[in-house]
């Protein structure tokens, strides 16, 4: 039996700051060393807090559990030192300061005053915070462009900043070779045992949802009648019938090589009038991809849409957030999928 969400359903009813102009290094001119924390000498050597990181042995990875990743450094780095720090993140409309965001800088073994290298900075963020920085709410420096994300996981992203780089310290190509190799590993701070895990290896993707939660082998149907949809999962709560939670992630075909926004003007849904059933439209990012968040008008409630384009593909997870007068379980269906939500990863 092929099953139909109810989302699709009533959409089937509905259609019824550094000087950059002197090539300042942004990340050393913001993000400023606490020296409470750590005392830096000329001749630094491994540093390594209790609660912060371990070093792993017989290899050089760097473990951070208070935040939930893992670095992994080429041999030359073994006996590297960390680095805390912070960023003010601003919001851009008032330009006050709003937040502080914990910074990490892991810097190479040969570093010293006299003859500085180049650090390998990895800024920190709540989900909330990235939502902002990368819809241009927020700022973080004054770069024109955002950080880079390295990573999720359920309560954090973890990015590099923008123009770290731009003082050419000595070492800064190695950094860039790292950086290259995705060396940022995440895990869940939260309890994720038992969850159960999606992947799709035709398409290139995986997301993981909660036990008691079932995958149905579905037939989406196209959210807009028009792209071609190549795939998709529905994920949903297994004991709760009457308002589950439910998690859709979709793959479109982009037949048409269209911009993402292009893409989203053509295969909007819409009223039997041919008006917009999108209500809002921001940046936003997929897997460290960018992307845009909708939010559509679904009936009685509102969706919240993620649209990211990749390798001729456009992925499409829709999630049911934000306003459900008829769900008594809204709060804890809402943090559910932003925990599923910071699962998914592209395998390739």
């Amino acid at each position: 039996m092929e099953y139909i969400s109810r989302s699709a359903l009533y959409l089937l009813i509905a259609v019824g700051f550094g000087i950059l102009a002197a090539g300042v290094d942004v990340y050393a001119v913001i993000a400023t060393q606490s020296e409470l924390t750590l005392a830096i000498t000329d001749e630094i050597g491994p540093v390594v807090h209790a609660a912060k990181g371990v070093n792993i042995k017989n290899e050089v990875v760097y473990r951070n559990e208070e935040y939930g990743f893992s670095f992994q450094l080429p041999e030359s780095w073994k006996g590297y030192s960390i680095v805390p720090g912070t960023r003010e993140i601003r919001d851009v409309a008032s330009g006050t300061v709003v937040a502080t965001a914990p910074t990490i800088a892991i810097r190479h073994p040969a570093w010293t005053t006299a003859a500085p290298r180049q650090d390998i900075p990895i800024d920190i963020y709540t989900l909330a915070q990235w939502d902002k920085i990368v819809s241009e709410e927020y700022s973080v420096s004054a770069a024109p462009i955002p950080p880079s994300e390295l990573g999720r996981n359920d309560q954090y992203v973890f990015a590099l900043p923008a123009r770290y780089n731009f003082a050419y310290q000595t070492g800064w190509e190695e950094v860039q070779k790292i950086m290259d190799g995705k060396p940022l590993a995440t895990f869940s701070l939260s309890d994720m045992s038992g969850w159960q895990t999606y992947r799709n290896e035709e398409y290139g993707f995986e997301i993981k949802y909660p036990a008691d939660w079932k995958e149905n082998k579905a037939t989406i149907a196209s959210f807009s009648g028009q792209a071609t949809l190549l795939a998709g999962a529905h994920m949903m709560e297994k004991s709760y019938t009457m308002w589950p939670g439910e998690f859709d992630v979709q793959v479109y075909a982009d037949d048409k090589n269209l911009s993402l926004d292009e893409w989203i003007n053509e295969n909007q849904p819409r009223d039997p009038s041919g008006g917009t059933l999108v209500r809002s439209i921001k940046n936003a990012s997929l897997a460290g991809i960018a992307a845009k968040e909708l939010m559509i008008f679904g009936f009685d409630h509102t969706r919240r849409v993620i649209i990211a384009p990749k390798g001729g593909r456009v992925y499409y997870l829709e999630m049911e957030t934000g306003e459900n007068p008829n769900d008594p379980k809204l709060e804890k269906h809402e943090a559910e999928v932003e925990l599923i939500l910071s699962t998914f990863k592209f395998m390739k």
